[in-house]
């Protein structure tokens, strides 16, 4: 199954928030691919963190 991707500008805040980006290389700046379902924010107004549930 392939998995929509959008595409994302890395922010401080984003590399702050998920060090294991800056571990790769990534920079602020750059622009990344990230899947779709994880744009929206979660209710709790919590930061994204790339780890989205799966709903079924």
């Amino acid at each position: 199954m392939d998995e929509k991707m959008i595409d994302h500008k890395v922010t401080a805040e984003d590399l702050k928030n998920n060090p294991e980006l800056a571990e790769q290389g990534v920079e602020e700046g750059e622009v990344i691919g990230i899947p779709a379902e994880n744009t929206e924010a979660p209710a709790d107004g919590a930061a994204l963190t790339g780890e989205a549930e799966q709903a079924d």
